[in-house]
């Protein structure tokens, strides 16, 4: 288009300029500077706009008419592009999980959600005028951080806050992690030879009423098989403002203690740290999810956990805004690739997250879920990150669900329940989605592009969970 612009403005003004000047010499005139201006320059320009209006008139209204069009067509194309294309399905384990927020743990929190319970009026943070606020705090942590001298502690109050979520997480998850150690040791034993001696010599591994002389196999022959396990992954994950704050040493010195404790050996632990914002936490869950799929031989440990019950915090953030709303809330999740198994301990629930598939119509027909019991119940099934009260979000989720029996009052919106801290509210959604009724078939859905629709099921306990994998 700009290419016939400008050749009608050159074809004008070639025209013009010649015929005024043709017309001037035959005529002996002499021209002044402004007739030079008027003529030859605003003259064809006038001309040419002119000629151009009509023509740009009708080239406007074709391209209203198909930006018009275009959502239709692009519609069209979407549909008949996923139909052709297979899922690309990612398949984790999870063998435990737990929640924790102000509303309580686990699946209290979800009833919690569904009852729109409110914060309290927290009277130990003010805003600018000296009132309390309301808030989300978790009381049983100011019993803990009272028995300690906090004028004594380096860290801010919201570090230690944070770092209890962390301790009651490790807590939580003590009984299955003495399960991971006790195949770590087998495995380590069976396997290899390097740390045989660590493990005889390692405290929680000696025995005080056995005999002095009574030695361990070290014989594999002498050992039952067992399938190989050599490291267990932590991942921890902060919110994305704790990156310059945050104490790695410290905390990790506490996990390698609280983990040898339980009969551990260092190098059988690998320690990672995540700073995520709310932007980029779906893109930063959707790799970890796919990096640990991959991963064999291991088992991780997820845990996140933030808080912003601090009066420093509040101080900064009430100048944005005078209805702040601080929160904290902890999860933690034992995830593994499809291939990994653990000696005396079975996979409750599979996650699997259709990377390209938009239309949750596709996903429901793949896995053989249209026709679900749970569709004609009012009870929640759908675990959305975002606010229920964005207009963009619920458009949005209106396209992902139609052509299914899924209806709006399926939902539950979980970002209310975290007040203004919402920078991990992604993830905490994923952790929560852990804690439904083994008789639900639950979905995770964000109107992120940066993360695909997830759906958590049970495994039957009847049968074998060898049989499941297969299928």
């Amino acid at each position: 288009m700009i290419k016939k612009i400008i050749a009608v403005l050159l074809i004008v003004f070639i025209t013009v300029a010649a015929t005024i000047i043709f017309y001037w010499k035959d005529s002996q005139f002499d021209p002044s500077s402004s007739d030079l201006l008027i003529y030859l320059l605003i003259l064809p320009v006038l001309i040419s706009t002119m000629i151009l209006t009509p023509w740009l008139i009708y080239r406007f209204y074709q391209a209203r008419q198909e930006q018009r069009n275009q959502p239709i067509s692009e519609q069209v194309s979407e549909s008949s592009h996923a139909a052709k294309v297979a899922t690309e399905w990612l398949t984790l384990q999870l063998y435990a999980a737990f929640s924790k927020s102000a509303l309580g743990e686990n699946d209290d929190i979800i009833q919690a959600i569904q009852d729109y319970q409110s914060p309290q009026l927290d009277m130990k943070l003010v805003n600018s005028y000296g009132l309390p606020i309301l808030s989300y705090r978790i009381a049983e942590l100011d019993v803990y951080l009272d028995q300690e001298d906090q004028q004594t502690s380096s860290f801010s109050v919201r570090q230690q806050r944070v770092m209890l979520l962390i301790q009651q997480q490790i807590e939580q998850q003590s009984p299955f992690l003495q399960h991971i150690v006790d195949h770590l040791r087998r495995s380590s034993l069976f396997f290899e030879t390097e740390h045989l001696h660590e493990y005889r010599m390692h405290p929680a591994w000696i025995d005080p009423q056995a005999e002095y002389d009574t030695d361990e196999p070290t014989n594999t022959a002498q050992l039952d098989p067992v399938s190989r396990l050599n490291r267990l992954n932590l991942h921890i994950i902060l919110s994305e403002d704790l990156l310059h704050l945050w104490d790695d040493a410290s905390c990790s010195e506490y996990i390698y203690q609280v983990l040898g404790e339980l009969g551990f050996l260092p190098q059988k632990i690998h320690v990672e740290y995540h700073f995520w914002g709310q932007q980029s936490a779906a893109r930063e869950w959707s790799s970890l999810l796919q990096n640990l799929a991959q991963q064999q031989e291991q088992i991780t440990l997820i845990i996140h956990a933030d808080s912003e019950i601090d009066q420093d915090l509040v101080d900064e953030r009430t100048w944005l805004t005078d209805q702040y709303i601080a929160a904290e809330y902890a999860g933690s999740c034992c995830l593994a690739g499809l291939e990994v198994k653990v000696e005396n301990l079975s996979p409750i629930k599979q996650i699997r997250l259709a990377l390209n598939q938009p239309k949750i119509a596709h996903i429901l027909n793949e896995l053989d879920l249209t026709q679900l019991q749970q569709y004609q119940s009012e009870q929640p099934f759908v675990v959305v990150a975002e606010h229920a009260t964005d207009l963009k979000v619920l458009k949005q989720l209106a396209q992902q669900f139609e052509e299914t029996p899924i209806e709006t009052q399926h939902y539950l919106y979980i970002s209310s329940s975290l007040g203004n801290t919402q920078q991990l509210s992604k993830i905490y959604a994923y952790m929560l989605a852990m804690q439904f009724p083994d008789d639900q078939t639950i979905f995770i859905t964000s109107t992120s592009t940066a993360i695909g629709t997830a759906v958590i099921q049970a495994i039957p306990s009847s049968e074998p969970v060898s049989e499941v994998l297969a299928s």
